[in-house]
């Protein structure tokens, strides 16, 4: 089964778990997958520059934060 079929196929799963979620979770989720992608990307930044500092790391992955 292809990545396609697979999302297509967990779409309709996936929408309908949100539309029974609270907005209460639905917002804790989205705070989850946003904090998950910022990792995500500071842990690529720190693979591609192993010598900068978690400072410096920080500062490509949120600037001005």
């Amino acid at each position: 089964m292809s990545e396609r079929q697979i999302d297509e196929e967990l779409h309709p799963v996936q929408l309908e778990i949100l539309r029974k979620m609270s907005p209460d979770q639905r917002l804790r989720l989205a705070g989850e997958l946003t904090r998950a992608t910022w990792n995500r990307a500071l842990a690529a930044v720190a693979r591609a520059h192993p010598g900068l500092s978690d400072a410096h790391l920080a500062e490509q992955v949120y600037p001005g934060l």
